[in-house]
C-alpha cells in the first residue's frame, strides 16, 4: 500500500512540473512577442491598432513553432513566409519596406523560433 502511494505521489508530482514548465514557456512566448512587437511599434511608429495586429500575427508565429518542435527546415521556412506575408500585409508597403531595411529587427522576427 506504501508503494502505490508513493509510486501515485510521484506521478502527480510529474504531472505538475510538466504543466508548470509549458505555462512557463507560453509566458516566455509572449513576452518574446510582446517585447518584438514593441520594438517594431517604436520603430516605425504605428498606432495602437497596426501595434496590437503586429503583436497578434508575432504571437501566432511563436505559438505554431511551440507546438510544433520536431518541424523540418522547409516547413519552418514555409511558416515564416507565411508569418511574413501576414505582416507585410497588416503594414503599409512603406512600412514593410522600412522593417525590411533593418535588417536586425526583420531578422529577429524571421527567426525560427
Amino acid at each position: 500500500m506504501k508503494k502505490i502511494f508513493a509510486l501515485l505521489v510521484f506521478v502527480l508530482g510529474m504531472s505538475f512540473s510538466a504543466s508548470a514548465q509549458e505555462v512557463n514557456s507560453q509566458e516566455s512566448n509572449e513576452v518574446n512577442a510582446k517585447t518584438l512587437a514593441l520594438k517594431i511599434k517604436d520603430y516605425l511608429q504605428l498606432d495602437s491598432a497596426k501595434a496590437k495586429a503586429v503583436y497578434e500575427i508575432i504571437n501566432h508565429k511563436h505559438t505554431a513553432f511551440q507546438n510544433e518542435p520536431n518541424l523540418i527546415d522547409e516547413r519552418k521556412q514555409l511558416l515564416i513566409n507565411q508569418f511574413t506575408k501576414k505582416l507585410e500585409g497588416t503594414l503599409s508597403p512603406d512600412e514593410f519596406r522600412k522593417l525590411k531595411s533593418n535588417k536586425s529587427l526583420f531578422s529577429e522576427f524571421q527567426k525560427k523560433s
